[in-house]
């Protein structure tokens, strides 16, 4: 992922083994858009200007969502 504003994010495909990620948010601290948060379902890989989220226990799919409607929404 990365801080770009097109394909929720995805720059392209890369063959990354490790810091891989699934089901969760991400936020970009630069860009056209600066602090923008996705949320990524399938399988991915951030570059070091995306921080991935990673809630602490599971959460609901909905929860997830809303966090990223109000994060979105602040800034």
């Amino acid at each position: 992922m990365s801080d770009g504003d097109q394909n929720n994010g995805a720059s392209g495909y890369f063959d990354v083994k490790e810091h891989m990620y699934e089901r969760t948010l991400t936020i970009a601290f630069n860009g056209m858009n600066p602090l923008p948060a996705r949320y990524h379902p399938y399988l991915f890989a951030a570059k070091d200007d995306v921080a991935v989220c990673i809630p602490r226990q599971p959460l609901h799919l909905t929860t997830e969502v809303f966090i990223q409607a109000m994060i979105n929404r602040e800034r």
